[in-house]
């Protein structure tokens, strides 16, 4: 990983920063991170991109290069080629404090080079990133979320996220580390969430249902969501006795409170859940909190045809 972090320096200090940096002399990081942030506050993106660069030149520690990475990104934004923001990107990935704020700086970076048109480009790129060093978690992370969001692998989706997350987790000091108590991070949930739906759509359903209810308990958030997730995974299986246990620790943990969205599909799943299994009396309160809990149309519409049918069947 040091080798990675190393080479992503060169990299992006001799290839990426532009001789312009150096068009205006600075005396220190400070005053070419002052001019640069003056410009950036002003909306002056192009014209921030000098300063930003000199600074990251003149930077004496990590945290003011990532300080300029971050701040780098408006300006290359804007220039005609991509490799400068994809380069800036995967400096920051590398050296950012914690794994959420690499893979939202991996996000972004997909982000932008779908809107570039670029995604093909990117997936050759980090299979070749891959095959020469199969722990590279930049490779891992793009991979992953392209497998996942733009070619619909989802075996190879979750192939991938599980091996990154293995390497987050046994990375010493890395934030996706289990707590005293057995606890697994909060990042390592969503990575494995992640992996456990593709391994669903992969028809892996068992597996995907085993891994929603261990990671189920780690994060009292998101506990009802993958509980509601494994039942239906085991539904898919035709595992009748854990399909009951996942819904009834659904229903147990529940309701989702993270946001009313969320909320309207958590019951409204749920109630569709217990309709398949002829719980209609079950279904009902369900489908009706899924209702009050959204104010788009065509969602409330659809969700009180589905309460009809369950008090119909009741």
């Amino acid at each position: 990983m040091q080798y990675l972090r190393n080479t992503l320096l060169l990299l992006f200090t001799v290839l990426v920063l532009t001789p312009s940096a150096f068009a205006q002399k600075y005396g220190s990081f400070q005053e070419a991170w002052a001019v640069g942030v003056t410009r950036y506050n002003k909306r002056m993106f192009e014209q921030s991109r000098a300063p930003f660069e000199a600074a990251f030149k003149l930077a004496e520690t990590d945290r003011q290069r990532l300080q300029c990475s971050e701040a780098l990104k408006a300006s290359y934004r804007l220039l005609p080629t991509e490799h400068q923001m994809r380069d800036c990107c995967e400096y920051i990935m590398v050296n950012a404090a914690t794994t959420a704020g690499r893979n939202n700086t991996g996000r972004e970076l997909l982000g932008f080079m779908y809107q570039r048109g670029k995604i093909k480009e990117a997936q050759k790129r980090y299979e070749q990133m891959l095959e020469k060093d199969g722990k590279n978690t930049v490779a891992l992370f793009m991979l992953s979320e392209i497998y996942d969001k733009i070619t619909k692998e989802p075996a190879k989706a979750a192939e991938i996220t599980l091996k990154l997350t293995k390497i987050d987790s046994e990375s010493d000091g890395t934030p996706t580390k289990g707590t005293a108590d057995g606890k697994i991070s909060q990042t390592e949930v969503f990575q494995k969430a992640k992996a456990a739906a593709a391994l669903v759509k992969a028809g892996k359903h068992e597996e995907g249902a085993k891994l929603f209810e261990t990671i189920a308990p780690h994060l009292e958030s998101t506990e009802p969501w993958n509980w509601k997730e494994a039942a239906f995974a085991w539904e898919k299986a035709g595992d009748q006795k854990n399909l009951r246990k996942a819904l009834e620790m659904a229903a147990k943990t529940g309701p989702e409170k993270r946001n009313d969205l969320l909320g309207h599909f958590w019951h409204r799943q749920m109630g569709q859940i217990y309709v398949r299994q002829e719980m209609f009396k079950e279904a009902i309160p369900m489908f009706e909190k899924a209702i009050e809990l959204t104010n788009i149309e065509g969602y409330a519409k659809d969700t009180a045809k589905e309460l009809e049918a369950a008090k119909a069947k009741q």
